[in-house]
């Protein structure tokens, strides 16, 4: 799991300048600030010694990404320090800083600790997160080396100088968290300069071809769910089959694991790539844009509705959309009828591809919207296309069940001869020293496993592209 401490730089000085009561209540607003950010971002917060905090990432849920997590709330923490920060010198004319330190490692975890209100979690990952935390100027986010090697995609660090730790018989690497990639966006996959052929997967493109060609010809849409394991090709797949589908339109979004706003937030990716809408355009642009692009496909009868739709979607401020707050189930209904008219129409234009990836993250609301497009949608050329892992038949066991618009497809790990073509592919002619094989083979046939051992080895000079 990954260990989040933050603590008050200057809290002691404080605490001699004010009434123990303002001394709480500064505490808790502070608890409250962390707090929210790491339950935003799907982490556990305790309270322990007055300003120090604790925050967990993987009790009573794992995530693969709970490092990155851990990581973005923190810097999530720090953007929201600086109101804090100036709220206490307004009110008390102190200076105060939030010194982070973030690590990942084995823990020691126990529920009846929590229950007695004690630490949850113990082990050297917690002891070296603290030390972290001590070490780090306030204002700073300080992580360790298995933190940093998760998240190296999508964090940008700065490197600190080795830390000799208490308890510590050797120094301890760390780097500064200086900034997250957006979060709405996939990170970057594989080896730079590396590239390698579709591998493994003839029989599923033929399927999915197929699937598209028939949705074309009858004008029939269907929905396609791609099932298999993190890392194992679902979305290297979609790519491939709308490469080869020569006039196909491609709007997609992915569901995300965390965040507000996200019940429909693939529609809202969907509809502005639709209308090419950038996350810098202001809320004037963005509706000049969705309203051309929906007049453009939509029959002026209905553009008003479909617009409704999108802006809620999307989340824009439009006086007299946004700003009603008409009964939910009413919501729900508009925004149904609303997408089921605009993806019609776009698929009368020309095929379109709708492309909602890891859909074993999305809310009941957007499944049920997403199976009665797929039933309500006629007359048009729309290929709904999700990818999801298994854990979506878990809460929904009838996804796509006796449907006659309705397909799914298992993807497996790769055949051995196939993750040797996929090697071979990506290293051509470089010698690979047989110890290097014999642990490139324990990825177990997952492109992304081995694609992410060979980066580590890459970067650590054990392999040369």
């Amino acid at each position: 799991m990954t260990v989040l401490f933050a603590d008050l730089a200057g809290s002691t000085a404080l605490g001699e300048r004010l009434d123990p009561e303002d001394v709480r209540e500064l505490q808790g607003e502070l608890f409250d600030l962390i707090n929210a950010e790491v339950e935003r971002y799907g982490g556990t917060t305790e309270k322990f010694a007055g300003d120090a905090v604790l925050a967990v990432f993987g009790i009573p849920q794992a995530h693969e990404d709970d490092p990155e997590r851990a990581v973005r709330a923190a810097l999530a923490a720090q953007e929201r320090f600086v109101s804090f920060t100036e709220h206490v010198h307004g009110r008390h004319g102190a200076e105060v800083g939030l010194r982070i330190g973030v690590n990942t490692g084995e823990v020691v975890a126990g529920r009846e600790a929590a229950a007695r209100g004690e630490m949850m979690v113990s082990g050297d990952a917690v002891n070296v997160a603290a030390r972290l935390q001590q070490h780090a100027s306030p204002g700073e986010v300080l992580v360790g080396q298995r933190t940093q090697a998760a998240t190296s995609r999508t964090i940008a660090y700065r490197k600190h100088e080795a830390l000799d730790a208490k308890g510590k018989s050797e120094p301890v690497a760390c780097w500064v968290a200086v900034s997250a990639a957006h979060e709405q966006e996939p990170p970057p996959r594989g080896v730079a300069g590396l590239s390698a052929p579709l591998v493994g997967r003839n029989e599923e493109l033929a399927v999915l071809t197929a699937v598209a060609a028939r949705v074309e010809r009858e004008r029939a849409p269907q929905l396609v769910t791609l099932f298999g394991p993190a890392g194992v090709g679902k979305s290297r797949l979609v790519s491939e089959l709308v490469e080869r589908l020569p006039g196909a339109r491609l709007v997609k979004g992915r569901c995300l694991s965390y965040g507000e706003g996200v019940t429909f937030w693939p529609l809202a990716e969907a509809a502005k790539t639709h209308a090419g809408i950038l996350d810098t355009d202001s809320a004037e642009v963005a509706l000049a844009k969705l309203r051309a692009a929906i007049e453009s496909v939509v029959p002026a009868e209905q553009t008003e509705r479909v617009l409704e739709a999108a802006v809620r979607t999307i989340g824009l401020a439009v006086p007299g959309i946004s700003s009603a707050q008409p009964d939910p189930h009413e919501v729900l209904h508009r925004l149904q009828d609303g997408w089921t008219r605009y993806l019609a129409a776009l698929g009368r234009e020309q095929l379109t591809v709708v492309a909602v990836e890891d859909v074993h993250w999305a809310s009941s609301a957007l499944l049920d919207l997403l199976e009665q497009l797929a039933e309500q949608l006629a007359d048009t050329r729309v290929l709904l296309l999700c990818t999801a892992r298994l854990e979506l038949l878990e809460v929904r066991p009838t996804w796509g069940a006796g449907k006659q618009n309705a397909t799914s497809l298992s993807l497996t790990p790769l055949s051995a001869e196939d993750a040797a073509h996929l090697m071979s592919s990506l290293l051509g002619e470089a010698r690979v020293p047989g110890d290097v094989r014999e642990r490139l083979a324990s990825a177990e046939g997952n492109p992304f496993y081995l694609e992410e051992m060979l980066h580590m080895l890459i970067e650590q000079g054990a392999l040369e592209p």
